[in-house]
């Protein structure tokens, strides 16, 4: 008998592999008493388990993958067993990723989608020039790819830490763009103008203040005073108005103007009158106090279309001229009213010259296609439109105005404030309330602005110092425009001009501006100018009969602001103005 030492199974050894201390060597490897079967336990196809450990119900282990020895070597498949749907290599990578860097790589999915939608909406804005738009986009690119690499690239979870809270920061930072650019493009879309120009006629039905009426069906039986001299198509619509809600038709008195309709109204010759609100100011100017002496019943707001004759400009080079109105209203810009400051801004983006142009409110000027020839104090042209001024003003300076930007009183206030505040140079020093002017540079909020604009009566130079004040303050705003602290007010400046402003210009006009003075943010050379006169009274085209007081034009400066307009339009640098930077 052979002294060859038998495993108890009674196999004989594979490869010739010897036996020591009772021990299989396979292909020269020993196996350790550990890794060797206990109690004769096989498998059901007679292979042992290369661990010593048996699959469950002798079925391959559950990851689908035989089981390995200490030395690498595997058991075959069990060819009966289901595999899973998922792949080997993706539950592979599922089971081993650690759970930190499966929520870094969901923050940095959420940012990229944020990224994404930023950009669409800054090009959909469309007011970033190409250099510009390349710097932002490689920001936002940069936001997201650093933190990403961070967090995917680290093997200890502190690490990956850095990268989550730097992209957390960052996507804050994106929607804070998201509102800003929105609110951009919402604002926009509601201050541009479109193919037509509305205007709106707040036609009312007014009694005195004490009448026994409360409703218009109360007064349907009074006599209405109405005239038909101006706006007589509105005054018309709205009697037409009046008879289909009471079923009747009323009495009404016809005179020759809105002064004599006020009178009789006051004066108990009729019990009430119809006509257009704008003109409260100008029935201020005859009857002291009338708008505190009257109550309204009733109101139909008419509006009319003309065509934007600004549609079709392109804007590039080539110079422009807007009309800058600011209504002597407070509410809605959409009110008409008497247009209290009127100046042109005569623009040209080649040389980066701006003129500004003020003319005095009471300037005895005629108003075309409207008062046929007669003449009347510039600032009543508001009543009629913001088309009427502007017309009236590239009549009385030979030059083409197609655009206007509207503002109230009430818009100054709140854009100045969104601004935190102007500086203002004062050529002269006054008190108004609590509101004290120095001569030099002051600091204004809004409302301290606009007393600043509206003063004429503690200045030298009455009305003509308070057009020179004004301009003052629209340079103060152009000025704080373009220093770089403004953007962090960004947000709250959208939200004032929202609804506190209009104009003229498209859309696509107004990204055209904004996108040339981005394009390497040039300095202005600013002018100021004003047209000069007398004071005399005279009859106007909407009270005619009553003098008024009105500032006669100075042909000769008239005639010298004709020339300086030329000299903007040709390409010429104005000497003696102020440059902003």
């Amino acid at each position: 008998m052979s002294n060859e030492r038998r495993h108890p199974n009674h196999t004989a050894p594979r490869n010739g592999a010897n036996l020591r201390n009772g021990n299989r060597i396979r292909n020269g490897t020993q196996i350790s008493n550990r890794n060797r079967p206990t109690n004769g336990n096989r498998l059901p196809n007679g292979r042992r388990p290369s661990h010593g450990n048996s699959p469950p119900n002798g079925g391959r282990p559950r990851n689908g993958y035989g089981t390995r020895n200490g030395m690498g070597n595997s058991t075959r498949r069990d060819d009966t067993y289901d595999f899973p749907a998922m792949s080997e290599t993706a539950a592979f990578a599922s089971s081993s990723m650690p759970v930190w860097k499966k929520a870094g790589l969901i923050i940095s999915g959420v940012q990229f989608l944020i990224s994404l939608i930023l950009i669409l909406l800054i090009v959909n804005l469309n007011v970033l020039p190409t250099g510009l738009f390349l710097v932002v986009f490689s920001i936002i690119f940069l936001l997201w790819a650093l933190p990403f690499v961070a967090m995917i690239t680290a093997r200890k979870k502190a690490k990956a830490i850095v990268g989550k809270v730097i992209s957390v920061f960052a996507i804050l930072v994106l929607l804070y763009g998201i509102n800003l650019v929105w609110q951009g493009a919402r604002t926009l879309d509601e201050v541009a103008g479109d193919d037509f120009i509305v205007t709106f006629e707040n036609i009312v039905v007014a009694v005195l203040i004490d009448d026994q009426a409360e409703s218009i069906q109360d007064a349907a039986e009074y006599t209405f005073g109405v005239q038909f001299a101006t706006g007589g198509d509105s005054i018309r619509s709205m009697i037409e108005s009046l008879n289909e809600e009471l079923e009747t038709t009323i009495w009404f008195s016809e005179f020759n103007s809105v002064l004599e309709q006020g009178e009789a109204l006051i004066n108990g010759q009729v019990r009430a009158i119809i006509y257009n609100q704008a003109f409260n100011g100008v029935l201020e100017e005859r009857i002291p106090g009338f708008t505190g002496s009257i109550r309204v019943l009733g109101s139909k707001q008419i509006a009319t279309e003309t065509a934007n004759p600004a549609v079709d400009i392109e804007m590039g080079v080539d110079p422009f001229v807007v009309y800058i109105s600011g209504l002597d209203e407070y509410g809605p810009i959409e009110t008409s009213g008497l247009s209290d400051v009127n100046i042109l801004m005569v623009v040209n983006p080649s040389t980066h010259q701006i003129l500004l142009v003020n003319t005095p409110r009471d300037y005895y000027v005629p108003f075309p296609g409207v008062s046929g020839g007669a003449r009347d104090k510039l600032t009543h042209a508001g009543v009629f439109g913001v088309q009427t001024s502007m017309a009236t003003l590239a009549e009385l300076y030979g030059v083409d105005v197609p655009f206007y930007v509207k503002v109230n009183f009430t818009s100054m206030m709140q854009i100045v404030d969104a601004m935190g505040g102007i500086e203002v140079y004062s050529e002269q020093s006054f008190v108004r309330g609590d509101l004290f002017v120095s001569q030099g540079w002051n600091f204004f909020n809004g409302a301290q602005a606009l007393t600043f604009s509206r003063e004429r009566k503690l200045l030298d130079g009455g009305d003509f110092q308070r057009g020179r004040n004004q301009q003052a303050v629209i340079t103060g705003m152009m000025r704080r425009a373009m220093s770089p602290a403004v953007l962090t007010r960004a947000n709250d400046i959208l939200s004032s001009v929202s609804g506190s402003m209009s104009t003229s210009m498209t859309t696509g006009q107004i990204q055209d501006v904004i996108r040339n003075q981005l394009d390497g943010n040039p300095s202005w050379n600013v002018k100021s100018v004003a047209a000069e006169g007398w004071i005399d009274n005279r009859a106007g085209f909407t009270m005619p009969g009553e003098p008024l007081s009105m500032v006669i034009p100075d042909e000769g400066s008239v005639a010298r602001i004709r020339e300086q307009i030329a000299a903007v339009m040709a390409g010429e640098i104005l000497p003696g103005g102020e440059t902003l930077e």
